[in-house]
């Protein structure tokens, strides 16, 4: 298991965001550089329906010149007033957007609409990993490896999850201070790092993703590649779960990639920073013993975390 280098006991504050700015700044260079400016400037509208009390667009964007993404943006009919938006990162299946979207697959991973279905707007992006046709990994790192060398498929979806944050931002019906993440499996490590670099982000739920390092296919050449699980690496993931304190952060397991050592290599070690903000509350683990899923009792308490916080 990774080692826990620091038990994230400061005596301060300020102590602790000194520290906050070199851990930042490490990682940042471990997920690499891509393009050197983030500017989403609008999105186009492929297509509209309804879905019962919700409305759910098919939209298009450009996360930076010649690479478009496309995602499914889903809002209650109504829009009324300003309403809390949650990004919602898809797992690895053969659907992708369309399942968390409402549209294919198993109903417990339709996160996006059963979110907005609860009063959320949700933005449910397709990751670099797929395109319309279907799963593309290898072909998708190499033309990421061509256009930016020095950037990791982790970088890049954490760049496209801020873009998604950049397009629920721009819509008038949006809280901007109202912002969460969401994501399972797959989707839970691109949450658990958009959670940890942009500020915007307010909450976050990772649902199975293998927190540890070790936990998980993170050496995957599509997440951050081989030197994280050399000896000798140098950081760990307790780091980046340091990075999102003091913000609500629910850790859901199923004693498949998260479970036990979960709780008490990590949420448990991190605890002490939470304390210093007076948090101790915002950060929690919850384990539903099913395995790599997304069941409704993970799904109830994923919901009422983000309801209560947002």
């Amino acid at each position: 298991m990774e080692s826990d280098q620091t038990m994230w006991d400061f005596g301060t504050i300020e102590e602790w965001e000194q520290e906050k700015k070199r851990i930042a700044a490490t990682w940042q260079n471990i997920l690499g550089h891509g393009p050197k400016q983030r500017e989403v400037t609008g999105f186009k509208t492929i297509s509209s329906e309804e879905t019962g009390d919700c409305v759910r667009d098919k939209i298009q964007y450009d996360v930076y010149p010649g690479c478009t993404v496309e995602a499914y943006l889903i809002r209650p009919a109504e829009v009324d007033k300003q309403y809390p938006g949650i990004v919602c990162l898809h797992q690895t299946c053969d659907e992708n957007i369309e399942e968390s979207a409402g549209l294919a697959g198993s109903p417990e991973l339709d996160i996006g609409l059963q979110l907005a279905q609860r009063g959320f707007v949700t933005i449910s992006p397709r990751c670099f990993l797929w395109n319309s046709e279907g799963q593309i990994w290898a072909k998708a790192v190499a033309r990421l490896k061509q256009d930016f060398p020095a950037w990791t498929g982790m970088g890049k979806m954490l760049w496209d999850a801020q873009c998604a944050v950049d397009v629920l931002c721009s819509l008038p019906y949006i809280e901007p201070q109202l912002i969460g993440a969401i994501g399972h499996s797959l989707g839970g490590k691109e949450a658990f790092y958009l959670a940890a670099f942009d500020p915007r982000v307010k909450a976050a739920v990772c649902s199975e993703m293998g927190i540890g390092i070790d936990m998980s296919n993170w050496d995957a050449e599509h997440y951050l590649g081989a030197a994280v699980s050399r000896p000798g690496f140098p950081s760990s993931h307790h780091e980046v779960l340091a990075l999102i304190a003091p913000k609500p952060f629910l850790l859901i397991g199923g004693d498949n990639a998260d479970g036990k050592l979960s709780d008490e290599l990590y949420i448990r070690q991190v605890k002490p920073l939470y304390q210093l903000y007076g948090a101790e509350t915002k950060l929690k683990f919850f384990n539903h013993h099913q395995q790599h899923t997304f069941p409704k009792v993970a799904q109830d308490a994923a919901y009422a975390w983000l309801a209560e916080w947002l």
